[in-house]
């Protein structure tokens, strides 16, 4: 990993970490859906970026400011995000079973498993719809092509943020997400999370 941010950090092999957590979310991805107990930090930074646009998303203000505001937001909560996810693993590395600990968080943030639904019902669709020959091309052509941007952004950009910075890098991209899952196309609130979701999922992509 190229920022060390705790002593110690060299103890714990990011690459096996983030093995495993591939690993483990593709087998039990299924189960954090139905386990309340386990952590759901996306579920959680999408929450806080729900509470920040409904209070400062204003339709009455003006673009630029909802743009000026936007860009504000996003610093602050990508910012706030990384503190959380260097705290965590600052954390982890004092308490017995870091390593394992280090691999259930890095497996909260992976979402292997509703792609996978995805494909099923697509396929589910082709299968009972009787579609004609080209309805089913165009149908397994975009499903692939979701597939693939889903993978790229849920999956392979996340890997990507923790093997370069670790658990901060981590947390600053699910909060950069759900900036933008919270916004809507073209709005000026979150031009700045799109942009910059954008020139990152572009690079696994």
């Amino acid at each position: 990993m190229l920022f060390t941010y705790w002593p110690g950090a060299d103890a714990l092999n990011p690459f096996a970490v983030a093995l495993a957590a591939l690993i483990a979310d593709a087998l039990f991805g299924d189960l954090r859906r139905r386990a309340q107990w386990l952590p759901r930090p996306r579920r959680w930074l999408h929450s806080l970026a729900v509470v920040f646009r409904d209070r400062l998303n204003r339709p009455n203000r003006s673009s630029g400011d909802l743009a000026g505001r936007g860009r504000l937001v996003l610093l602050g909560l990508v910012a706030f995000a990384a503190l959380m996810g260097a705290g965590l693993a600052w954390l982890a590395v004092l308490l017995p079973g870091a390593a394992l600990l280090e691999v259930v968080l890095v497996a909260a943030f992976l979402r292997q498993g509703g792609l996978f639904r995805q494909l099923q019902g697509v396929a589910r669709g082709m299968t009972t719809g009787a579609p004609s020959k080209g309805d089913t091309h165009a149908m397994a052509r975009q499903a692939v092509e979701a597939a693939a941007d889903g993978y790229a952004s849920r999956v392979i950009l996340p890997t990507l943020l923790y093997l370069l910075i670790g658990m901060p890098g981590l947390w600053a991209g699910a909060a950069l997400g759900a900036l933008v899952q919270v916004g809507q196309p073209g709005e000026s609130f979150t031009a700045s999370a799109r942009a910059v979701h954008a020139m990152l999922v572009a690079v696994p992509a």
